[in-house]
């Protein structure tokens, strides 16, 4: 499962619109919102590519927001 709330989030701090996002992931805008609030999920290669824009490690996208902070943010 896909940690939503840190993809927007770290989206969010790019200042990326989901639109933005959208277009640099070859996707719809639509798509990303569906990922963000968790309507669908990412196809393993589109997970990588969605954490590569927003450098997050794949790992991190799924274990979760308080495992990236204590990892990166500090």
């Amino acid at each position: 499962m896909v940690n939503r709330e840190l993809m927007r989030t770290r989206r969010e701090a790019l200042g990326l619109s989901q639109l933005e996002l959208g277009f640099r992931l070859n996707t719809e805008q639509e798509v990303i919102s569906k990922w963000e609030r968790g309507a669908t999920s990412p196809r393993v290669a589109s997970l990588v590519a969605w954490c590569r824009e927003l450098g997050v490690e794949p790992n991190d996208a799924l274990v979760g927001w308080d495992k990236f902070e204590e990892r990166v943010m500090k």
